[in-house]
């Protein structure tokens, strides 16, 4: 029994792995948005009495001069509680205005100091994200490719009139080595004219290949058809897993992983049966693509190949920077794009929202593939925390204050104490609403996921 305990500990370390990661993910992105907030706040000489992460009840802390640290049994957000906050008191369990603030309070605050610490949680989340996706860009992303084997020619495409067939291995672009699929498309760029040296039947012969603006290149790599699956997505909610293979989709053979491709892409939104093996053994999965009006304009079910391999590609210290501004820059408007489609009902809320339970299994997931994979993941949810934050005009959110605090600034005084109030419970009920939306959703696609494993 008890030479198995080092063996049993592992496991058990190796089984906990995603927890600890999702919650460092979280804590580290909480911590940020509301020291941001503490820090403002200290910047403006208002006194902070409570820092928390989480909500609820006080599971541990401390006490420092004005500020009580502590960690809340809810592991939900966090918050920092200042003084006089509120445009309300509550004085023997009855809720009285208070119609006069010190400046040590956060309403006796001017209103562009109020949008000062206010904005600063949120802009913290966005600087963290820029921070950690230039750390990983500079030190290396891990990327997949495989052998420039061609796996499928388009008909009528530039692949096809340069002469390109299935089965080609191109080991050539202008005389340098391209029989990775990274190194050919890092080798031809943004030629237009270039020769391609392929392998076939055992003979090298070249290719001239000429770009057209007016047709697609059309060549598509073979992979097998080995699958990874996004976490919260049709095929996951279906119980496909990392590393089945598809062996038929709607009847159709399927013999590498572009073959997939085509049927979801012509499946017009019906359902998809794929015959998959796993581990040796044969079963039949139902997947229904959902449409992508945000990106892709195209029907997905959430799968992508498995890479056959992997290489790490480093960049430098200006490139690494401008596509860290880049990226949450790109992310926020696709959030606005996103939440923009979804109020005009042209994108499904259910297929494009996850609650915390799937960012849990995303940041799981992501410690599995590696520490990279990890921060990239921290730096994507602190963007969105961040620009969620502030897009949503939601009264009790970042957004929905600094949009009260600048009325303020416009006619000159306070908000009525009515209409704060007002505007303040009807924030908190769309909250409300909206993380038992969220959970709900992350609940059914558990149980989903469950019933088909």
């Amino acid at each position: 029994m008890t030479g198995n305990l080092p063996g049993n500990i592992l496991a058990l370390a190796a089984g906990a792995l995603p927890y600890i990661a999702a919650f460092f993910a979280f804590g580290v992105v909480v911590f940020v948005h509301e020291a941001g907030h503490f820090l403002a706040a200290k910047i403006m000489g208002v006194r902070v009495l409570k820092f928390s992460l989480g909500w609820g009840g006080k599971l541990a802390g401390f006490k420092k001069g004005d500020t009580e640290y502590m960690i809340s049994w809810f592991p939900l957000g966090g918050y920092v509680k200042m003084a006089g906050d509120e445009p309300a008191e509550e004085v023997n369990n009855e809720l009285r205005r208070k119609d006069t603030f010190e400046k040590y309070e956060f309403l006796g605050q001017p209103w562009w100091s109020k949008i000062f610490i206010t904005f600063a949680g949120s802009f913290i989340n966005l600087v963290l994200g820029v921070v950690i996706f230039f750390f990983v860009f500079v030190t290396g992303v891990q990327y997949g490719t495989s052998p420039s084997v061609v796996g499928s020619v388009e008909k009528g495409s530039i692949a096809e009139k340069a002469g390109f067939m299935k089965g080609d291995k191109i080991v050539l672009v202008d005389g340098k080595p391209a029989e990775l699929t990274h190194k050919l498309y890092d080798e031809i760029g943004e030629k237009k004219i270039f020769t391609a040296t392929i392998e076939r039947a055992g003979k090298q012969k070249d290719l001239k290949v000429e770009f057209f603006h007016d047709k697609p290149f059309g060549l598509a790599m073979f992979m097998p058809a080995v699958i990874e699956v996004s976490v919260g997505t049709p095929a996951y909610k279906a119980g496909i897993k990392n590393g089945d293979l598809i062996l038929k989709a709607n009847s159709k053979k399927i013999t590498q992983f572009a073959d997939i491709y085509d049927v979801v892409g012509s499946c017009g939104g019906k359902d998809i049966v794929f015959l998959v093996d796993r581990a040796g053994k044969q079963q039949f999965r139902t997947v229904t693509p959902i449409k992508d009006n945000i990106i892709s304009k195209r029907f997905m079910i959430g799968i992508s190949a498995k890479p056959l391999m992997f290489y790490k590609k480093a960049y430098g210290v200006k490139e690494s920077f401008l596509m860290a501004i880049d990226k949450p820059v790109s992310l926020t408007l696709l959030q606005v794009k996103a939440l923009w489609l979804m109020a005009k009902g042209k994108q499904s809320v259910r297929d494009s929202v996850g609650g915390p339970i799937m960012m849990f299994q995303m940041a799981g997931d992501a410690a599995e593939k590696g520490l990279t994979q990890l921060l990239f993941l921290t730096a994507l949810l602190s963007t969105i925390v961040g620009a969620l934050n502030l897009i949503l005009p939601i009264p009790v959110l970042d957004g929905g204050l600094i949009l009260i605090y600048i009325a303020e600034g416009i006619i000159r005084k306070p908000v009525p104490l009515k209409t704060q109030m007002a505007l303040m419970y009807a924030g908190w009920a769309v909250v409300l609403v909206m993380i038992i939306g969220v959970f709900s959703l992350d609940i059914f696609n558990m149980i989903l996921r469950t019933m088909n494993r």
